[in-house]
């Protein structure tokens, strides 16, 4: 079943810092389409940065598994662009935390922002959207394996918690845990 726990089922209207309107709202299992597509529009840069080696296709199953999510312990969210009637466009981000099944107070985190609209506030609004949600269900850690050069990445965990632990996992990699503030976050 999809979003079935407490993530916002209502989209939350945002605007990005340069005016545009957008919603943030849950993934849903008809989204599959929109994913590959953007997925399809990411630079070999921004696969590399999100899923660590250049990505360049997801299979059924994995569709499905990144799709149909139950709002607890698998928890993604969407940011659309809309038009000044609040109607749907299309995605420009997503992001999503995995529960852990051994320490359920955390989760892995991921966030994918399309490259023409970084530096706009689409990841920090996504994001801040996702820990509320991450927050509401009792996790209250988000692990993300980042890049050492992803200085970006870095800096948007930041908005939304407090660095706990970094330590090295591969070559460039570095596995990174952060303790979420509940109490920053507003629309």
């Amino acid at each position: 079943m999809a979003q079935s726990g407490t993530t916002p089922t209502n989209p939350i209207r945002v605007t990005l810092s340069d005016g545009t309107l957008a919603v943030v709202r849950p993934i849903r299992p008809d989204g599959a389409p929109q994913l590959i597509e953007a997925l399809n529009n990411l630079s070999p840069q921004a696969r590399y940065q999100r899923f660590l080696y250049g990505k360049h296709s997801l299979s059924p199953d994995e569709l499905r598994y990144l799709t149909d999510c139950d709002g607890i312990n698998h928890i993604a969210l969407v940011l659309l662009l809309t038009d000044t009637d609040g109607n749907e466009l299309y995605p420009v981000a997503e992001a999503r935390c995995i529960r852990d099944q051994y320490d359920t107070s955390m989760a892995e985190v991921a966030i994918t922002v399309a490259d023409q609209w970084q530096n706009k506030g689409v990841g920090k609004h996504l994001l801040k959207a996702l820990a509320n949600a991450a927050v509401a269900v009792g996790i209250e850690r988000w692990q993300a394996f980042l890049l050492h050069s992803n200085t970006a990445a870095f800096k948007l965990m930041e908005t939304v918690g407090t660095k706990q632990s970094e330590l090295p996992e591969y070559t460039a990699v570095l596995k990174v845990t952060y303790k979420l503030h509940p109490n920053l976050f507003t629309h």
